[in-house]
């Protein structure tokens, strides 16, 4: 074979190992770590506990609060080992697809010379650490593989697309 063949050749596997339609969505909204402005604390029971920060979050759908057709939200946060993500939607056959990705902890008030990646952040992109697809409202996720840190909580349900900022710190000590 000439070496232009082998090269085509090599060119067309690779494009044929990428990522499916699917796969690259889950990627949304971008390749870029998400950057975490703040966050909304819950305790075991999702009852609110206030909020660190200014939390740029997407809860809900037409408005951010329980009331609307679509909410989700993330609870105990932040998290120790496991956590769990109700999930409201119109319909309740609607498939949810749940992805969690790394962030990055910039409170609104640092500048860029004094801007914090926060708890031991390993930096891996908008790549989905975790992932799941359901029907049911709820969804128990076990955290124990990941390391304390900011990330992202995604849901995606019949077209829109919801995120929540959390927080797994493995030192936490919840009621003390």
């Amino acid at each position: 074979m000439s070496r232009n063949s082998l090269l085509i050749l090599l060119v067309l596997v690779v494009f044929s190992l990428g990522c499916s339609k699917e796969e690259a969505e889950l990627r949304l909204p971008e390749f870029e770590v998400p950057v975490v402005t703040g966050y909304h604390m819950r305790d075991e029971a999702a009852q609110p506990m206030g909020a660190i920060g200014l939390p740029n979050v997407k809860l809900g759908h037409p408005s951010g609060d329980w009331n609307c057709d679509y909410f989700i939200s993330f609870f105990p946060n932040p998290a120790i080992n496991f956590g769990s993500i109700h999930m409201k939607s119109p319909n309740a056959n609607h498939i949810k697809k749940v992805w969690i990705t790394r962030a990055v902890f910039r409170p609104p008030y640092a500048t860029p010379v004094i801007a914090t990646d926060g708890m031991n952040n390993f930096i891996a992109g908008g790549f989905p650490l975790i992932q799941a697809e359901t029907t049911d409202d709820r969804l128990f996720l076990n955290l124990t593989e990941l390391p304390s840190g900011y990330y992202r909580l995604y849901v995606s349900v019949n077209g829109h697309l919801f995120y929540d900022n959390i927080v797994i710190d493995k030192n936490f000590i919840p009621y003390y």
